[in-house]
């Protein structure tokens, strides 16, 4: 007995052994420093018992051995590779762009293709097919087609704010914001007309919100255990577009298609917009030029139900990040006032130049604003990290003392600590602290680009950041027009987050802030 015993324990050991030590050797044994990454989660333990946020956590890694180029990382037992060095970063993810094109997949396509077919998801030809379609959807013309509509759901809120009887209008900011963003792409997307404020309980951001809410439970868990545990996705159908949800956003796509076909009077939207693009984009001499993908690009077949991905993903991609970003920019307004003023004055001489009507070409002449908003990105960033898979063996050969060949195997997963390279004094002096003034022109030229990546690297950054940067400025422009934002008593100073989050941050209890109506007389004084 003793000896069956001694057999089985020798047994348990072996196994615990290969699947729990072992693989945490990954990197020592390829010379790559990995700190101390503990059994069965790896570095991720603090993240996944609610120590530490995703940001605090990659922060942490990224800190340690500050002069390494690059270091190891564990999702518990999956081997990661953390690229901290602005050149490197740029040798990957720019230079060798193919290699780290795939972004991690952690939802199977049979479980919500609408989720899998969408810009973010594809990978190799249908990527290049889609994004080389959609790119003419997003210049300067077409954003300055939708510009009105934009500016109607911005004085939606403040007409909304104006009519409450309070001198003090004390919200909780990112509800309401939210409802700005859901609003325009209801509008600017889908051609739907929604004011969210009048009709608060409206089907489309009460579908629109359950697409992109993170706060239910069953969803949160069952996100972090894919995003913790790769090898399940397969087991776990999860669906980030509800049965529901998909119906009712299918019927508006196929409703669009058909009214456009039978009339053009209607305001432009990106449906439209997409319809348009991919129908005269099918050709292979307008998708791509390199002969060898020929073939493939030949058998890509684009569909309503493509049209109704691109569509449908402005609610994950849109909606919470523009959001987040409106609310964080306006927090930082509120507890800099002096930032806030310097604002205002140029959003007056803006009104004044342009006889009181918003266009395009003077949002785009406001370089305040533009330094506000891009240094509220700089220190809240929509996603702290950015992941991409390595599609093929890749070499890192040394360049500093001590390193050795790095050979970084398909399949490895990428990730850069934007949160962390966006806060790190040596690029950013005073990280802490909010200053547009980085990026004025004198002083953005001596930016790394490299070091600054809200909207990702390469030719994967975020095909929509102009017209959501357009969103934003928008939203403030109105705002700060009508309004003077204070902090109130339930302002928290500095902002708490929540533990649980891992690619984004979110401050605990919401954000809390006043709107005080503003007497224009106070400018002349």
């Amino acid at each position: 007995m003793s000896v069956l015993l001694l057999f089985a324990t020798f047994i348990l050991v072996g196994i615990f052994y290969y699947y729990v030590v072992t693989p945490l050797n990954y990197w020592k044994s390829r010379g790559v420093e990995q700190g101390n990454p503990i059994w069965l989660f790896g570095h991720y333990w603090k993240n996944f018992i609610g120590w530490k946020n995703g940001a605090e956590t990659f922060q942490e890694i990224y800190k340690q051995n500050p002069d390494l180029r690059y270091t190891g990382f564990y999702r518990f037992s999956s081997p990661t590779f953390v690229v901290k060095d602005p050149k490197l970063i740029k040798k990957m993810i720019v230079e060798d762009f193919d290699t780290f094109l795939k972004h991690p997949q952690f939802i199977p396509t049979q479980a919500d293709p609408l989720w899998a077919n969408h810009l973010f998801n594809l990978t190799g030809s249908k990527w290049r097919c889609i994004r080389t379609i959609l790119n003419p959807c997003f210049t300067s013309n077409q954003i300055n087609d939708l510009l009105p509509q934009m500016i109607r759901c911005a004085d939606n809120l403040t007409s909304h704010l104006s009519r409450k009887n309070q001198e003090v209008v004390t919200l909780e900011i990112g509800d309401t914001f939210s409802r700005y963003v859901s609003d325009v792409i209801a509008t600017i997307v889908f051609g739907v007309t929604v004011n969210s404020f009048t009709n608060p309980n409206n089907k489309f951001y009460e579908l629109s919100n359950k697409i992109s809410d993170t706060n239910s439970f069953f969803k949160t868990f069952g996100l972090k255990l894919v995003w913790f545990v790769p090898a399940i996705k397969n087991f776990v159908k999860m669906q980030v577009f509800p049965d529901d949800a998909a119906a009712y956003f299918r019927k508006i796509v196929d409703d669009n298609i058909k009214s456009k076909k039978e009339k053009d009077t209607m305001p432009p939207n990106m449906l439209h917009i997409f319809t348009e693009a991919m129908k005269n984009g099918q050709t292979r001499e307008n998708i791509v030029d390199n002969k060898a993908e020929s073939n493939s690009i030949d058998e890509i077949a684009l569909s309503n139900e493509d049209l109704m991905a691109q569509a449908v993903s402005f609610f994950i991609t849109g909606l919470d990040p523009v959001a987040s970003s409106i609310s964080f920019t306006v927090y930082e307004l509120a507890v800099n006032p002096e930032v806030q003023k310097r604002l205002r004055r140029e959003i007056f001489a803006t009104l004044k130049s342009c006889e009181g009507k918003l266009t395009y070409e003077a949002l785009l002449d406001m370089k305040y604003l533009d330094m506000v908003v891009l240094e509220s990105f700089r220190k809240w960033p929509p996603y702290t990290i950015i992941a991409r898979d390595c599609t093929k063996p890749y070499t890192i050969n040394p360049v500093l003392p001590g390193e050795k060949v790095v050979r970084i195997e398909e399949g490895i997963e990428i990730k850069l600590p934007v949160y962390a390279i966006q806060h790190d004094p040596k690029y950013f002096p005073e990280p802490e602290r909010f200053e547009p003034d980085r990026f004025s022109e004198e002083n953005k030229k001596n930016i790394h680009p490299c070091t600054y990546f809200p909207f990702g690297l390469g030719p994967r950054t975020c095909i929509g950041a102009m017209l959501s940067l357009v969103e934003i400025k928008v939203m403030l422009f109105h705002l700060l027009h009508r309004f003077e934002i204070v902090p109130v008593e339930k302002t928290a100073v500095p902002l708490v987050f929540y533990k649980n989050t891992i690619l984004n941050l979110k401050p605990v209890g919401g954000t809390w802030l006043g709107f005080k109506r503003y007497d224009r007389r106070r400018e002349s004084t």
